[in-house]
């Protein structure tokens, strides 16, 4: 506990040195020489260069010596020259060899620090730190001369000058408020967290652009107070570097700068003051995906009206938004936001954006809904070798131009219109690969295949089960060459001598000649009816002519 002033001598002799030193300079000197007078060696020794300053009048010659050598030599010019002749006469000469050191160093210019001894540092005058003058003479000062720096030296630093980011620490905390006011911009990164507040705004406003944002540490930036983030220009500084309570700060004026790239930053209650162009600046899908779902469902109708909707997908947008969008967007936008466009909107985009769709994913992932409302224009546009019709309604596929029925695929047979058969090319009818893709063919459609999509056919791969009485007979002669065994009951009775004899001879078992009508049977021609094997002709023996019989 700090003593009262009201000690006796004796009391005062028994304080122990941590005692003293609490004791402020002028508080001890008050005490007088004779309180003084009975310190001890110990109790000396253990007052502050300011303490042993301000009790040196008082000093007894048989103290003298039992100072540290560095008390005398910290002495000012005025105290040493105050000694008496006895005070002088007692020094050591450790002491004044000390006091040399210290003169020495007090006599040498701002440039001549870089070479003084660091245990020397501590003597030179305040003045002479002063009196360096930039950036490059602080720099050749080493950093143990540099840290070896006392508070009153560190205080008589030009901190506009010189940067602080010399200094340790320990030494920035011992920064006057007025030097904390006087520093430069970029040495905002070194200040003191707890010293924040003492630089100017106009200090931390002329942080020039992200990288020195960058440079100063999250911590000291969470530290900028309203004021100080009010300073920001941020169209050069992302609002990404400040806190969330910060960005709340920012004034309207600041909100309408920021950049483009910023706007993911952006407080949701603030998007609002964010003018139309730096939302319709948004340059692609990536750039609009990094702005949160509920930061891009607050755009205003005005903001949704400057995107470019030929960079920027509608998918990002609600449904109220795309509502928004003006005619020139709807135009514009891309074919994979086809599936994103308001139904009744559909008629803004032009033909070509529909004729885009590229392949049958891309189609279903547009609505049936979407997809029905297409003009007559747009589905005219689709390339129907690519889309399936069948995503068409039965109207919408009537409208289809004859050059797309003729670039139908063939699995898409099955959903042209009855009365537009005529207009798919007979190789179309032929790449029909079998019997079950014939039969996702309506009876109707298959029966309205013309001659010579008819003679198409791969008779070998399907069935001529499929096909109308009049289209077998209309069958070329290679056709009824193919057909399979299990189809001769299908041939014409006039056309089965056209029929190979192995054809014939694989019609294996009663069940199986019994399918053949009797017809068909007495069609048979001689070399046929020889082809038969014993078995089978046994089968259908009864059912042969005479003539044919004659022939076994």
């Amino acid at each position: 506990q700090i003593p009262s002033a009201n000690l006796t001598e004796d009391e005062f002799a028994l304080l122990l040195p941590e005692q003293l030193a609490a004791l402020d300079p002028a508080d001890l000197a008050a005490f007088g020489g004779a309180y003084i007078a009975r310190l001890s060696g110990a109790q000396v020794q253990a007052l502050t260069f300011a303490q042993f300053e301000a009790v040196t009048s008082f000093v007894t010659v048989a103290q003298v010596p039992l100072a540290r050598a560095d008390q005398i030599a910290m002495l000012s010019a005025g105290a040493y020259a105050a000694l008496t002749p006895d005070q002088r006469a007692a020094m050591t000469d450790a002491q004044r060899a000390e006091r040399t050191i210290s003169e020495n160093a007090r006599a040498l210019p701002s440039s001549g620090i870089r070479a003084l001894a660091v245990a020397a540092i501590k003597y030179l005058l305040p003045s002479q730190l002063a009196g360096i003058r930039n950036d490059y003479e602080m720099s050749l000062i080493s950093a143990d001369r540099r840290a070896a720096f006392t508070q009153d030296q560190v205080r008589a630093l030009n901190a506009r000058d010189v940067s602080i980011g010399y200094l340790t620490d320990a030494q920035r905390l011992q920064l006057t408020t007025a030097q904390m006011a006087a520093i430069r911009t970029d040495d905002v990164r070194h200040a003191p967290v707890a010293r924040l507040g003492d630089i100017p705004p106009a200090t931390i406003g002329a942080i020039a652009n992200d990288y020195a944002m960058s440079l100063i540490s999250a911590d000291r930036r969470a530290a900028f107070s309203a004021a100080q983030v009010q300073a920001l220009n941020a169209r050069n500084v992302s609002i990404g570097y400040l806190t969330e309570s910060q960005r709340s700060q920012l004034t309207t004026a600041q909100m309408a700068a920021i950049r483009t790239d910023d706007v993911r930053h952006a407080p949701i209650a603030r998007l609002g003051d964010i003018p139309p162009a730096t939302i319709g600046a948004i340059a692609n899908d990536y750039a609009m995906s990094l702005i949160s779902a509920d930061r891009r469902a607050a755009f205003s109708a005005a903001q949704v009206q400057a995107l470019n909707a030929r960079n920027v997908s509608i998918g990002y947008l609600t449904e109220s938004q795309r509502s928004q969008l003006t005619t020139a967007q709807m135009s514009s936008i891309r074919t994979d936001d086809v599936r994103h466009a308001p139904v009744a909107r559909l008629g803004d985009i032009p033909p070509a954006t529909i004729g885009a769709i590229a392949n049958d994913y891309a189609m279903s992932l547009i609505s049936a809904d979407r997809r029905a409302a297409f003009s007559a224009a747009q589905v005219q546009a689709l390339n129907a070798r690519n889309v399936s019709i069948g995503y068409l309604t039965e109207a919408q596929r009537q409208q289809l131009t004859t050059a797309q029925m003729a670039a139908i695929r063939t699995d898409d047979v099955r959903h042209a219109p009855l009365a537009r058969l005529g207009d798919i090319p007979p190789a179309t009818i032929g790449a029909i690969a079998n019997d079950y893709a014939m039969s996702l063919i309506s009876a109707d459609r298959r029966a309205a295949f013309s001659a010579a999509q008819v003679q198409a056919l791969n008779t070998a791969a399907v069935s001529l089960s499929y096909l109308t009485e009049s289209q077998r007979s209309s069958a070329t002669v290679a056709q009824i060459a193919a057909v399979r065994s299990t189809d001769v009951r299908f041939v014409p009775a006039t056309r089965i001598g056209e029929v190979p004899v192995a054809t014939i001879g694989a019609i294996n078992g009663g069940y199986a000649w019994s399918l053949v009508p009797t017809a068909q049977v007495q069609a048979l021609t001689r070399d046929q009816v020889i082809g038969i094997s014993a078995d089978n002709y046994s089968a259908i023996a009864s059912r042969l002519t005479p003539e044919q019989r004659s022939w076994r």
